[in-house]
């Protein structure tokens, strides 16, 4: 089971994979069990925004990915205020929503809709909070003394909270975007179908790569406009300052590893660049390995966008 947390600007995902003393882990990078990358928000009515303010209502959904072909998910959200803390789990302190809940797996990106309260209500907060957790294959928790993700304790699953924030200084927010993905100077174009098993995909339609024992470059980069200039209190005392979003970007893989988890585009990288390290030749079928790359935007402020792509790894 993980605990994804979505609260802070990194929305750091805890627990990738531990190495410890041996020479033998998990890459970071390594997608091997379904896991949730984050969330994308929507408000209702105005789907350019991420932020909405007091008295509207946003789409939640969650991003999850696979080590092979989609798996059938349950789960159950809450949304609420948050109560105001530094340190801790998060907790709910007003206008707790009834729950969302799906409990029997199904296909489907999990999700849930924020009613946002009016003024009263909020009492000053910037922002609503979404707690839940999210079940692969099984049954999902409903007994908050557990603390895991799924009824059966050996499930693979997440628990999550989300940081909804609001629109409380008229600086309405949009998500960035991708613009290219390429690899070893290929356009990565094709968007593998939900179902599409993990081998025997040559003579499909995923671009076809030669194994090789070298690294192959990666190259992203992000859609104009993307990086929007805002303006927040900075300095003693704190004054209207205009800033620029820097964009953190993940990166994740069903095989081989990529050189870091995450990545920035800022003022010094306009392009993201990272080597990607292919399994060992072992591990690629005789019949092509389909070899999924994921690829997650965050600006910091409540924007989110994920772009899956695939490649047919073949033998030499």
């Amino acid at each position: 089971m993980r605990w994804v947390s979505l609260m802070s600007s990194l929305a750091m995902i805890v627990a990738l994979g531990a190495a410890g003393c041996s020479a033998e882990f998990t890459p970071a990078t390594l997608v091997d069990e379904a896991r949730v990358l984050g969330a994308e928000v929507l408000v209702v009515g105005d789907p350019l925004r991420t932020n909405p303010r007091p008295g509207e209502a946003a789409d939640v959904r969650f991003e999850v990915v696979f080590a092979g072909a989609e798996q059938p998910l349950s789960w159950a959200f809450i949304a609420c205020v948050p109560e105001p803390t530094q340190f801790g789990e998060p907790r709910c302190a007003a206008g707790t929503t009834a729950p969302s809940l799906q409990l029997e797996p199904a296909f489907g990106a999990p999700g849930l809709r924020v009613d946002v309260p009016d003024e009263a209500t909020l009492a000053g907060a910037r922002s609503m909070l979404v707690l839940g957790a999210i079940c692969a294959e099984g049954p999902v928790n409903l007994d908050r003394e557990a603390l895991r993700a799924c009824a059966d304790e050996a499930g693979v699953g997440s628990v999550v909270a989300l940081e909804l924030r609001l629109d409380r200084d008229g600086q309405a927010n949009a998500a960035p975007h991708f613009a290219t993905l390429e690899l070893d100077g290929v356009s990565l174009e094709y968007v593998p179908p939900a179902d599409a098993a993990a081998t025997g995909c040559s003579g499909g339609d995923a671009p076809a790569i030669p194994w090789q024992e070298d690294v192959l470059e990666l190259k992203l980069t992000a859609a104009p406009g993307s990086r929007e200039t805002f303006s927040a209190l900075r300095g003693v005392p704190p004054a209207p300052t205009q800033r620029t979003e820097d964009l953190q970007v993940s990166l994740l893989t069903t095989a081989g590893s990529f050189e870091r988890l995450f990545d920035f585009f800022d003022d010094r990288n306009a392009e993201v660049a990272q080597d990607w390290t292919p399994p060992a030749l072992d591990d690629v079928a005789v019949d092509g390995t389909l070899v999924r790359f994921t690829f997650t935007l965050r600006d910091g402020r409540g924007g989110f966008d994920a772009a899956t792509r695939a490649i047919c790894l073949l033998p030499p």
